[in-house]
């Protein structure tokens, strides 16, 4: 016997982790760009916007 499907996430759900995601990925590349005094870093992470 196998268990039921797990019932997927409803789209706002899914398009509140994809924003939650993006968001936290440019704060990590702001500060690694600001850390490593990377403009490169920091225009890809204003670029990912």
């Amino acid at each position: 016997m196998s268990a039921a499907p797990a019932p997927l996430p409803s789209k706002p759900a899914a398009a509140a982790v994809s924003v939650a995601s993006n968001a936290t990925l440019i704060v990590l590349k702001l500060i690694a760009g600001a850390v490593t005094g990377s403009v490169a870093i920091i225009a890809e992470a204003i670029n990912s916007s």
